[in-house]
């Protein structure tokens, strides 16, 4: 699936999820997280299909051992193992950590200053018994002064990757080198 098919499946379903909303069949606005769901799914499926060779990959919502941040996905070395009963992986298992989201995280550059420099310390973390782990961050649909703001936050250490910028090449080449 290329960035344009996973642009339009993303909308096609959105529609789905909004729809509901709209005819009041989901009161409390809790479509967020069918949508933040949608783009979990369309993500994992799209990387899973790049990576299934060299990769094995967690389900959503995975943990590293010694970490509370509970990730979107978990990129793995082939044969890698959750701990029994969990979803939970060894550090040195991990190649790269996922975060996964729709739209723009957050409405102003304190909060999302704030939410890169979590990032970036849970890094430096991880960085402490697996040296050669990323982070990723991908979203779907966020406006270029609003990427911008996230590359500025996030950046050098958080690679930052937006669908229908002709980047998907660029990010599964970051995954697998």
């Amino acid at each position: 699936m290329n960035e344009t098919e996973m642009l339009a499946e993303f909308q096609r379903l959105k529609n789905i999820c909004i729809d509901r909303h709209k005819n009041g069949r989901d009161a409390h606005g809790a479509w967020n997280k069918c949508l933040g769901d949608i783009t979990s799914c369309l993500f994992s499926h799209c990387i899973i299909e790049s990576v299934k060779k060299k990769y094995d990959i967690s389900r959503s919502n995975s943990f590293i051992e010694g970490f509370s941040y509970e990730f979107d996905l978990l990129i793995l070395k082939k044969g890698a193992m959750p701990y029994e009963f969990t979803s939970i992986y060894k550090p040195k298992d991990v190649v790269c950590c996922m975060e996964f989201k729709s739209y723009a995280p957050f409405k102003n550059n304190a909060q999302l200053e704030e939410y890169g420099n979590k990032f970036k310390r849970m890094l430096k973390s991880l960085r402490r018994v697996n040296n050669s782990i990323k982070i990723i961050y991908l979203t779907m649909i966020i406006s270029e002064r609003r990427f911008d703001n996230v590359k500025r936050f996030f950046s050098p250490d958080i690679e930052c990757f937006r669908i229908g910028d002709d980047t998907w090449s660029d990010l599964i080449k970051t995954i697998v080198f």
